[in-house]
This record gives C-alpha cells, structure tokens and sequence, in this order.
C-alpha cells in the first residue's frame, strides 16, 4: 500500500504528526532525524486509476461505517480495505478525505503502483 496525500501539509501530518497533539497544547518537539528519515515527492499518474471513493457521502451510500476513514484506530480501515482490495472490480486504491485536516488522501494498493511515477524536476 502507497499512501498519497493531494498535499505536502496533509502528507506531514498523517505521516510524522498523526494523534501526537491529542490533548496538547504549545510547542511539539519532533527528532530531527525523524524528519530527515522521511521522503516526500510529487507524484503523476501514468494511467487512470480506478478508486473507491469515500469522500462526502461516498461511503455513506456504500454503507460503509464512518470510522473505516474517520477513526484513530486502523483496524476496520484495514479490514476494510482487505475487502476492496479482493473485490471483483480489483480496484486500484481508494481515495478519502484525511481525517486531520480534510484534504484528499489516496491509499494505492501494490497492484496499482506501476500507474504512478515520480514528478522530476
């Protein structure tokens, strides 16, 4: 699974921040080598891809629970997401609204990942 974020605030975010502010307030010290171990890039797409969308009220007329995209705990989500990922439609990912800041996250499943290329300057 390859998890893209539509920006590099929202990539922050899920990747190094995540639930680390919950009930704090003030400054939050980050280990410089946590930051500089991470990679960012842009990224194109080489191909469409097919995602399942759980953005606005996608998920609701799936019937797929709120908290598969809205909640601190994963385990639903990759429950979830086991059950896309099998589906007979062999989607390519999924696309949903990040539950830190609401900007667009796209989950790409390994299949998938050849449809994708680093943007070079």
């Amino acid at each position: 699974m390859l998890y893209l974020g539509d920006t590099l605030k929202v990539c922050f975010l899920a990747a190094v921040l995540r639930d680390r502010r919950d009930g704090l307030i003030g400054d939050l010290p980050i280990e410089e080598n946590e930051i500089h171990a991470r990679r960012f890039a842009e990224i194109k797409t080489t191909e469409e891809l097919r995602l399942v969308d759980l953005r606005d009220d996608h998920a609701l007329r799936m019937g797929v629970p709120t908290d598969v995209a809205k909640s601190s705990r994963q385990s639903l989500a990759r429950a979830w997401s086991l059950a896309f990922h099998e589906h007979k439609s062999r989607p390519d990912g999924i696309i949903y609204s990040s539950r830190l800041n609401g900007h667009t996250n796209i989950a790409v499943f390994g299949r998938a990942v050849s449809k994708l290329a680093p943007v070079c300057p």
